[in-house]
């Protein structure tokens, strides 16, 4: 993915989920986005929505990203409503799990490095210092901690879901 942008009265952008309704679990694992997601709301009525995530823009159901990585440029505008998460945007529930995001949230009244907005538990996820104003859920980590075998270690508590990068991108 390079770059996914949506401009409508309501817009969901994300790298692999824009807008998730509510039947049915969505899972995504392993899986890497490192592209450029943009939502605007053209709408200026005052439930003008617009919602970005590396990975889900927006999730009635129950998201569950496992062993991930988003290093993208997110951002959100609107009139009335924004959210922008390095993973998910805003939803209801679900979970991020062993995800770690190195990407930089440009735009976003509501803003979050894991998830902008929603109820979704947040486990053994990390985010790069200065990449968002917000944790939303995760642990800040700088660049030198995130190169280092120690956090290779942290990743790959319980199983081998990161090895160390060939070129620099997350830790190294």
């Amino acid at each position: 993915v390079s770059s996914i942008s949506t401009t409508n009265a309501s817009s969901y952008s994300g790298g692999f989920v824009g807008y998730k309704y509510k039947y049915g679990n969505l899972t995504i694992t392993d899986c890497i986005f490192s592209g450029k997601i943009s939502s605007t709301s053209s709408s200026t009525s005052s439930s003008a929505t617009s919602c970005s995530g590396g990975f889900v823009g927006r999730s009635s159901g129950n998201p569950t990203i496992i062993g991930c990585i988003s290093s993208g440029k997110i951002s959100s505008t609107s009139s009335s409503t924004s959210y922008s998460g390095g993973f998910v945007g805003t939803a209801k529930n679900g979970k991020v799990e062993s995800c770690v995001f190195s990407g930089a949230i440009k735009e976003g009244k509501t803003q979050g490095a894991i998830v902008a907005s929603g109820s979704l538990t947040v486990i053994d996820t990390y985010y790069l210092e200065g990449s968002c104003s917000s944790a939303g859920g995760g642990v800040m980590k700088t660049a030198e901690e995130m190169a280092s075998d120690e956090f290779l270690a942290i990743l790959n508590q319980d199983t081998v879901l990161f090895e160390k990068d060939i070129e620099p991108m997350v830790n190294n």
